[in-house]
This record gives structure tokens, C-alpha cells and sequence, in this order.
């Protein structure tokens, strides 16, 4: 398993918690990612044995709302021990917990229909910018049998924020929308196409068969759906494999955590800034944990990588800004507070970025204004963070804050 922190980093944000502690030095932060490190690799490999994500449910005060899937986790960790998808083969069967619009059939794909499964989350920009898209092809072909089926398999605190975006979108989403908080759906359909991220979109033909995977963005997309639809298509158009380019820099991932975990920061930043320097969004967490590291050694440095970064994709990706915003607000650096009014500007983007319905964003944006003494907007926006979640232990957090701001 490679070293990646995407699970680490989501915990802290559904908790509530500021992505990383507080460090005394370098070498004291050291020996807490590495605690963190081994945690992980456990949590994996237990769920790697088959354990149901549902296992402890009674045990956990965060029953109702298993671990989100880590939906950018990296393939050489997976392609190995998920049997791969293959055209002209059976789709996996869609195990639905909760339909929030719409329905499958009891018998599951019907036969002479032509469905298109879109793996996406409420929280992922990019897979809100595909919901006219997907909109205009429902209507559009609905009539000729075509049914869409969005499935958001990596939800935050449950259903709460996806019914309620389902809601407001009314006649604008005007096609099936399910819930899961199953792993093993997203693991048996995407890592078993070796698709990493989201949005991610099968077309199935109408006799039941997978036709074509990739994201609602490629050209591909329109081309095979159509050719589908009106019994045109061939299989010239196949899923790309994992492209040789790719697979080098997922190496280069895992050699990263693994210099991380080891303490040879400098390597680490060495690695990070190729991962970076690709333009693969795939590897922003790697970018903005630099940005981490740069931060508590030299200040100067730290604020060029900003710059680059913010220049880049990663002004799209709330996660990783979450990451940069936690670096300054919790370095006990004599520098950082100097830095507390970009942390605020850039939780504000975060905001902007999760249509301020991110409960875990809020509360970071209201902890950044508290850091910048607007306590009446501290005690808002944590106040609608708590409003919104439905994790009472992430709930209670804010409480506890709340009260220090009385």
C-alpha cells in the first residue's frame, strides 16, 4: 500500500478537526505522521480482508455514516486485487442504499434500454459542472430509451447535503439520483476500470453490456452514446488503459509518502514538485503537502509555491486548499500570522469552491476568521456548519468552540 493520506486528511475534515496538528519542531511532527501512517495501513488492510463498511456500526458515534470512500486512491494499490472491467462484459450490480430521485428497476438493467452510471459526489465541482450536461441528454434521448443513474458513492455526513442539492436543482437534474455509502459499489465498478477521482461514467448498451467508460468530458462520451442509441457502435472506441506516463508518476506517488513517512524531507519535496510540476490534478494533495513542509522551514519558499499553486489547478480544488489553509492556521511558526489573512482569503474561495455546503469548509472558514479576530463571522459560519452537518461528534466540536467565542 502506498503511503497517500487522502483517508487521513477527510477524517480530520468530517471530524472537524484542522487537518494537521500543531508541531513543536520537525522532528517532533516525525514521529505523529508516522503513528498516523501505521494506523492506516492497518485500516486498509482490514478492509482489504473483506470487512463490511458497516462492521462497528453499533460501536461508532458515527454510525449512520461510514468512512467516506477514498475516491483518489492511488491504482497501484488496487488493480492488483479488483478483477478488471471489460467491454462487451456485465456491469457490476448497483447496490443502492437510498434513491433520492428516481429508481433501477426490481430485475436491475433492463434489457433495450441504454443507461449511463455516473459515479460523483455533491462535494466535486467538476461533477456539478456535468449536471446540465447529463440534463439536457435525459431529455433529450429519453424518449429513444435512455436512462441516467448519478451515483454518489463518497458523500460527507451522509445523504443530508445530496438531498439537499437534488432539491434545489428540481426539473434541472431530471434524472436518477442514488445514495451509497457501500465501498465495495465504487470499488467493483471504478477501481475495477482503473478510473481514479470523479466524475466517472459508464455507458451500458442495450443488451446489458458495458460499452465504454471515461469522464463526462471526453469527446468519447457523445460519440459512443449516440452511436448506442441508434445501434451503431463498435468497439473501436475502447476505455484508455493505464497510460505508461501515468503509471510512472502513481510510482512516484507512493516514493513520495514513503520518503515522507522516512523523514527525508528534502527528497519528498523533491518528488512532490514533479508530481506537481505534471499537471495532474491527481496529485494535489502531494503539491499542498509541500506547500507543508516548505512552510515550516523556510517561509519565503513557502509563499513562491503558494503562488504557483494557486496559479494552477489547485485554485479548483477545495480539498487542497483545505490543506494549505490548515498549514497556516495551525503552525506555531512566529511568521504564521502574518499569513492568517491569505488563510481567510483562501477559505472563502474553499467556500465558493463546495457552494458553501461543506460543513467541515465552514467551520475551517470560521476558524480562519476567528484567527483574524471577526469573531461575529467566526460564530456564523460555524454556526452554519454545525446547522448543516449531520454528524453529531462533528456538531459537538463546534458547540465547544462556540463557547469559547461567548
Amino acid at each position: 500500500m502506498s503511503f497517500k493520506n487522502y483517508s487521513v486528511n477527510r477524517n480530520y475534515l468530517l471530524d472537524g478537526s484542522i487537518c494537521l496538528e500543531n508541531f513543536q519542531s520537525m522532528k517532533h511532527r516525525s514521529s505523529s505522521i508516522a503513528k498516523k501512517w501505521f494506523a492506516v495501513v492497518i485500516i486498509a488492510s482490514v478492509l482489504l480482508q473483506g470487512c463490511e463498511s458497516s462492521q462497528n456500526k453499533s460501536e461508532s458515534t458515527n454510525s449512520e455514516h461510514p468512512e467516506t470512500v477514498d475516491v483518489y486512491q492511488n491504482p497501484n494499490d488496487f488493480i492488483a486485487k479488483i478483477p478488471a472491467l471489460q467491454v462487451g462484459q456485465k456491469p457490476p450490480s448497483l447496490e443502492i442504499e437510498k434513491w433520492i430521485k428516481g429508481e433501477l428497476p426490481t430485475g436491475g438493467f433492463e434489457i433495450g434500454k441504454v443507461y449511463v452510471v455516473e459515479f460523483w459526489a455533491s462535494w466535486c465541482r467538476p461533477c456539478r459542472k456535468s449536471i446540465p450536461h447529463l440534463n439536457y441528454l435525459q431529455n433529450k434521448y429519453h424518449n429513444e430509451g435512455l436512462r441516467i443513474i448519478a451515483v454518489a458513492a463518497s458523500e460527507y455526513n451522509g445523504s443530508g447535503a445530496l438531498e439537499r442539492l437534488v432539491e434545489k436543482k428540481g426539473k434541472d437534474m431530471e434524472y436518477s439520483v442514488a445514495y451509497t455509502s457501500d465501498s465495495t459499489v465504487f470499488q467493483n465498478w471504478n477501481w475495477a476500470a482503473k478510473n481514479t477521482g470523479l466524475p466517472w461514467t459508464f455507458v451500458i448498451d442495450r443488451e446489458g453490456k458495458l460499452a465504454w467508460w471515461g469522464q463526462p468530458f471526453f469527446s468519447d462520451f457523445n460519440v459512443v452514446l449516440r452511436a448506442v442509441l441508434t445501434g451503431t457502435y463498435s468497439n473501436d472506441l475502447l476505455p484508455n488503459d493505464l497510460s505508461e506516463q501515468r503509471q510512472e508518476l502513481w510510482n512516484l506517488q507512493t516514493e513520495f509518502w514513503e520518503n515522507y513517512v522516512d523523514n527525508e524531507y528534502a527528497k519528498a519535496i523533491e518528488i512532490g514538485t514533479q508530481l506537481f510540476d505534471s499537471g495532474d490534478e491527481l496529485f494535489y494533495y502531494e503539491a499542498a503537502t509541500v506547500y507543508e513542509l516548505l512552510f515550516e522551514i523556510d517561509e519565503s519558499k513557502a509563499r513562491d509555491l503558494l503562488d504557483k499553486l494557486l496559479s494552477s489547478y489547485l485554485i479548483n480544488i477545495p480539498e487542497g486548499i483545505e490543506v494549505l489553509v490548515s498549514t497556516i492556521l495551525n503552525s506555531d511558526r512566529p511568521y504564521a500570522t502574518r499569513h492568517y489573512p491569505k488563510a481567510l482569503e483562501l477559505s472563502l474561495l474553499a467556500k465558493k469552491l463546495t457552494f458553501g455546503e461543506n460543513p467541515a469548509t465552514l467551520k475551517t472558514l470560521g476558524i480562519a476568521h476567528w484567527k483574524n479576530g471577526h469573531l461575529d463571522s467566526a460564530r456564523y459560519h460555524l454556526s452554519k456548519a454545525k446547522e448543516i452537518s449531520d454528524l453529531e461528534e462533528f456538531r459537538n466540536s463546534i458547540t465547544q468552540m462556540e463557547q469559547k467565542l461567548q
